[in-house]
């Protein structure tokens, strides 16, 4: 049984957002009720990984958290020739991710599930690389990094799907405010909505779209289009041209 995201319900006095084992336990049930749409994204991802992979070669699915993106991969993409390569730098995640994983698919599912740092991945042969929220916690000095690493380890033809967190660029708050009412239908409490947004603070670096666009344009990505927004969550596809 998926556990219920509580965590915050208890008035904290301090501390950042971690990854650690409490929120890997619950993490299923918070996103979803925290992120607009996050199922139609995974879902989706799965589909446009089936579209683009070439034969014989990886598909990474960087910041893999507790497998769920990975799951939808697993679920389209039939070429048995090809690879999946999961990567998390926390420790707690992985370990939910191959306990979900062993309990649904046994021991000899052919997902390679690596804990790492993403900004140390050594992306290779890739056809599909998948950021789904994980390039918003990464420092913005390093982001360009990373996707300069991405673009290098594509191979031509190869796709870049990033989902992010984005900064509205409207100064109403419109989709800030839409947000929290969408929290607060799931249940969540105004307490615990403001202090996971206080811990989340120096942890997570909200970017513009344009501000997305410009770091995969200076990236090597050419062509890049948004699929998928609701309120100030998008994702975009972006291409290594052939």
């Amino acid at each position: 049984m998926k556990k219920k995201d509580q965590l915050s319900k208890k008035y904290l006095t301090s501390g950042s957002w971690k990854f650690n084992r409490k929120v890997s336990e619950v993490f299923h049930d918070m996103v979803h009720r925290s992120i607009p749409g996050y199922k139609n994204i995974s879902d989706t991802i799965g589909y446009f990984s089936q579209k683009f992979v070439q034969p014989k070669s990886n598909i990474y699915d960087l910041g893999c958290a507790i497998g769920g993106v990975t799951e939808s991969i697993i679920k389209y993409v039939k070429n048995e020739d090809c690879k999946i390569i999961s990567i998390d730098k926390s420790s707690d995640m992985i370990d939910e991710f191959k306990k979900r994983f062993s309990n649904k698919y046994g021991e000899n599912f052919s997902v390679k599930i690596m804990k790492q740092d993403v900004l140390k991945t050594d992306i290779r042969n890739a056809s599909v690389v998948i950021l789904n929220f994980t390039l918003q916690f990464i420092r913005p000095s390093k982001k360009s990094y990373i996707l300069k690493r991405i673009y290098n380890g594509l191979n031509k033809g190869g796709i870049l799907i990033l989902s992010e967190k984005v900064r509205s660029e409207n100064k109403d708050n419109l989709f800030i405010n839409a947000h929290k009412d969408f929290k607060l239908s799931n249940g969540y409490s105004t307490l615990e909505i403001s202090q996971k947004e206080r811990m989340l603070k120096n942890v997570m670096f909200v970017e513009s779209i344009r501000q997305n666009r410009y770091r995969l344009k200076h990236s090597g990505f050419r062509r890049t289009v948004l699929w998928f927004q609701y309120l100030n969550f998008i994702s975009l596809i972006t291409f290594k041209l052939q």
